[in-house]
């Protein structure tokens, strides 16, 4: 018997499951299940499908593990909830996490009902695919997106039921314990049976005759507080054991403070009258040392902070002296906070002690020339008279002009710059630079240029009876003037020409674009173009391989001669030797088409008539909108539905409506799926 229900790996899924072998092959990860219904049949799984038939819904993987039983077998789980439904199910593929169609099956024919349609129920769809290595396979879901099933939560229940997957008690959790019978046991990890409980009781209400405690046996012992006491029969109290231990602790901090006669290092200072050898220790946050040995070097001293001798301050490299302290001029600060000088010194011929200020005439600077003299500019805009001008005002010998946000404003003469910011600059909305050239208040010039664009032109502009003319650019052979601006048309863009043009030679066209007509004045565009010739007008193909005259006019006989077929508008004034459409149509029969297939089509090209048909798929109780292999014309005229079954008694199932020159709709009244046949006549 042959086998109905199967699943198959696809071509694509059995790629990447040969994948995984190789050196770090990346398993394949089952995420999602599909069920679809076949388009109304009961499909056979194809390995190289990459996609369902028709595809009704899909989820993620509720669950997916290995058999039990068969250890290759990979066994994944779809679990469709009850408000999910209304379609039939007759196929299913499952995809990896990359969306790739990696086994396809089918099953057997199962409706899915909504909760709509009065019955809902949770359906569980299981798929079973063998592998060759079960370590292929990624057996991992999303563990937030599973629904719990009934079989899943028994199996759950009755696994965990046969584990011991509890922590085991302590004495700070509860958990699992082993029972112990034992009465001598020393174990914090043991319950104690009623047996060990029993006996621990008897032993206790037993008998027993008491007697004093010896080091040597157990028994009744007196307690003493005494901490001086070399008795052996006696138990100490808490109290003569902490006396004890103060005492202890209070010795060992004695013994921690002490130095040894051996020597050793403390962390505080102290006083020493003899060194012995070579001895170190510390004085506040500072190091002494003293050292006898070759260097001769009996005493160093390292110290940060201030050192006395006979209560007189020590100067070191850590603590110098203030200028104040040695009576000099300080390095850094003013002069009136130094003493006077102990020698007057002469500047320009003027003594100078540093007891107070001095004023210098000019007849003291006779050596340092005019400029010396004169007060320099305060500002880079400074137009005072007479004042020396400093580097960068006016932009002279500065790295970048004088900066100005208007290029109407400028009185002087100089150099200046101005941002995008700026108005009335050369180009407008533009970082530009510019010379002004002042001939008096109400005259002068500019020159300016784009700032930093060497491909812009130079412009100018001048100034006359107080009011700026409008910039004017100055064209180079990087800036030569457009077409436009000298009224001339454009050899490389062209143009229209506003008057007649004579050519006192021949115009010879380079290119395929030819001669066109265009409008005349009155906005006639036909019988505008007149071309001339003594003889004839050749029309020349230039396409390699057909160069040549392909059509030559005569213009002293009128003669047209051509290399091809000359095709008239209308044939009327052919004779006898050729047909006309209608002679044609009327005396020949037209080739009839058609298009063969499972839907298809045939017209009789001398009537009309169309004929169609074809076979569609409808699920049960179900109408479906179809189109017709191609739209009738004019319209459908009739239409025949059938059942395509074999079958000799039953309802009749099927109707047909017909709804447009171009759809039609099938129902199918039965509850289960049909394939309907149907046959249509139009024109």
């Amino acid at each position: 018997m042959a086998v109905k229900f199967k699943t198959v790996i696809t071509k694509a899924g059995a790629i990447k499951l040969a994948a995984t072998t190789i050196p770090n092959g990346k398993k394949v990860n089952l995420t999602v299940m599909a069920v679809g219904d076949g388009g109304g049949t009961l499909p056979t799984p194809d390995p190289n499908q990459t996609k369902l038939v028709r595809e009704v819904w899909r989820n993620t993987l509720n669950k997916i593990s290995q058999d039990n039983k068969n250890k290759n077998y990979v066994v994944a789980e779809l679990v469709i909830p009850p408000e999910t439904g209304g379609f039939w199910m007759r196929e299913m593929g499952l995809y990896d996490d990359t969306g790739t169609l990696i086994a396809v099956g089918n099953m057997a024919e199962s409706y899915k009902p909504e909760l709509a349609e009065g019955s809902g129920r949770a359906q569980t769809v299981r798929m079973v695919i063998m592998v060759s290595d079960i370590e292929s396979v990624e057996l991992a879901i999303d563990t937030t997106l599973v629904m719990a099933t009934q079989d899943y939560v028994d199996d759950k229940l009755a696994e965990h039921e046969q584990s011991r997957r509890h922590p085991d008690a302590s004495l700070t959790a509860k958990g699992f314990t082993q029972l112990s019978s034992a009465t001598d046991s020393t174990s914090e990890t043991l319950a104690a049976t009623p047996k060990a409980v029993k006996a621990a009781y008897d032993l206790a209400k037993a008998k027993y005759t008491a007697q004093d405690a010896t080091t040597s046996q157990k028994g009744i012992i007196q307690l003493s507080s005494a901490t001086d006491s070399t008795s052996e029969v006696l138990a100490a109290t808490p109290k003569a054991v902490k006396v004890a231990n103060d005492n202890a602790k209070a010795a060992n901090e004695n013994a921690n403070t002490r130095l040894p006669i051996a020597g050793g290092w403390l962390t505080g200072g102290f006083g020493i009258k003899t060194a012995i050898g070579s001895v170190s220790f510390g004085v506040g946050n500072s190091d002494v040392y003293i050292a006898n040995g070759a260097s001769n070097k009996f005493l160093q001293l390292k110290h940060t902070g201030e050192l006395k001798y006979d209560d007189k301050a020590v100067y070191h490299e850590g603590y110098k002296p203030t200028a104040d302290d040695v009576g000099a001029l300080p390095v850094k600060g003013t002069a009136e906070a130094a003493k006077k000088l102990a020698t007057a010194r002469k500047i320009a011929g003027v003594d100078f002690d540093g007891a107070k200020d001095i004023s210098l005439k000019t007849t003291n600077l006779d050596d340092a020339g005019t400029a010396a003299t004169k007060d320099v500019t305060t500002s880079s805009t400074d137009t005072t008279g007479g004042r020396v001008l400093k580097v960068g005002d006016f932009g002279v010998g500065a790295v970048a002009g004088v900066g100005l946000t208007d290029a109407n404003n400028i009185n002087f003469n100089g150099f200046f710059r101005m941002s995008a910011e700026g108005v009335h600059g050369p180009v407008a909305n533009q970082a530009s630079e510019l010379i002004h050239c002042q001939y008096d208040q109400n005259t002068g010039r500019q020159i300016g240029w784009r700032a930093g664009r060497p491909d812009e032109p130079l412009r100018h502009r001048t100034k006359m009876n107080g009011e700026w003319q409008g910039w004017i650019k100055l064209y180079d052979s990087n800036n030569p003037p457009s077409a436009d601006e000298v009224d001339a048309v454009s050899a490389s863009k062209g143009g229209t020409y506003q008057k007649e043009v004579t050519f006192s030679e021949g115009v010879k066209i380079r290119n395929a674009t030819g001669i066109y007509q265009g409008e005349d004045a009155a906005g006639f565009s036909s019988n505008n173009l007149m071309l001339k010739s003594w003889n004839g007008i050749g029309f020349y193909c230039t396409l390699t391989g057909s160069e040549g005259v392909t059509v030559f006019v005569d213009t002293r006989g009128g003669n047209v001669e051509a290399r091809g077929q000359i095709k008239p508008g209308s044939y009327e004034n052919f004779d006898n030797r050729f047909y006309t459409k209608t002679l044609a149509n009327s005396t020949f029969q037209k080739v009839n088409t058609a298009s063969k297939g499972s839907r298809g089509w045939f017209k009789d090209s001398n009537t009309g008539m169309i004929f169609q048909w074809g076979i569609e798929s409808v699920s049960g109780a179900t109408t479906r909108t179809f189109s017709f292999p191609v739209s009738f014309p004019t319209g459908c005229a009739s239409l025949t539905v059938s059942n395509n079954i074999e079958r000799t008694a039953g309802e009749n199932s099927m109707t047909g409506f017909i709804k447009s020159a171009s759809q039609y709709s099938l129902s199918n009244t039965a509850a289960t799926d049909r394939q309907l046949c149907w046959f249509a006549i139009g024109y």
